[in-house]
């Protein structure tokens, strides 16, 4: 008599593949968590731009008026641009003591959905550059004339 040959898979085979792929995936995952991360700041980056141009030619300095907080615009969020992370950007105007706006503040809240830079912003803190955003904030200073 013949003996029959088996040519599938055991399950000792199947078990070792699907163990394999997940290592795999478990050593990848974070790598590629880490990249998608940093294309988000990226973006937000290069969104931030956008923003405060799209701010200025809709007359927004115009239409927010001065708090009584050291002449400062209050905070307010651009309600139809949204961040990666899914909050809406934030904007505030920096103005001179003939309540005219000089510069343009906008940032993101970041990945936290955080507002850390608030207190900076309401107590003019900011004069230039993304170094002053605190925590995971990222943002911007534009000159509003």
């Amino acid at each position: 008599m013949k003996r029959q040959q088996n040519h599938g898979f055991t399950s000792f085979d199947i078990l070792t593949l699907v163990f394999s792929l997940v290592v795999i995936a478990a050593i990848s995952s974070p790598i590629l968590s880490r990249n998608m991360e940093s294309d988000k700041i990226a973006l937000t980056q290069k969104e931030l731009e956008n923003v405060a141009q799209s701010l200025i030619q809709n007359n927004e300095p115009i239409k927010n008026p001065a708090s009584p907080n050291r002449g400062i615009a209050s905070v307010r969020a651009v309600a139809d641009i949204i961040d990666p992370w899914g909050m809406p950007y934030r904007h505030a105007f920096l103005r001179d003591g003939k309540n005219s706006p000089k510069k343009l503040i906008v940032w993101s809240l970041g990945p936290d959905k955080r507002n850390d830079s608030y207190r900076e912003v309401t107590q003019g803190a900011i004069i230039e550059g993304p170094s002053v955003f605190e925590g995971d904030d990222l943002g911007s200073v534009f000159s509003a004339d």
